[in-house]
């Protein structure tokens, strides 16, 4: 929650009003042609690869920690940092 609150001291209420910001941001910079298609998964996949990275180093590279903040099983933020590259980080 700690961060959350840096968020609104930077100008936004949340994280997802921040999230709309720079989402606005981004197709204001590409044209309706130049908009790469599969943007769901292209942005899911960037915001769980920082939110887990973070997480990670805030519990200090502890995954169980790491997965009780995060509310899920260790087992499966094991194979998330595989998925995402991350398991050599930590």
């Amino acid at each position: 929650m700690q961060s959350l609150k840096k968020v609104g001291v930077l100008g936004f209420k949340s994280l997802s009003e921040a999230m709309e910001t720079r989402l606005e941001r981004y197709f204001e910079m590409h044209d309706e042609v130049d908009v790469p298609t599969g943007l769901y998964d292209i942005i899911i996949k960037e915001i769980e690869k920082s939110l887990i990275n973070v997480t990670m180093r805030h519990a200090g590279g502890n995954k169980v920690k790491a997965a009780r903040i995060l509310g899920i099983n260790r087992n499966t933020l094991h194979k998330k940092l595989l998925t995402l590259d991350l398991e050599n980080e930590y």
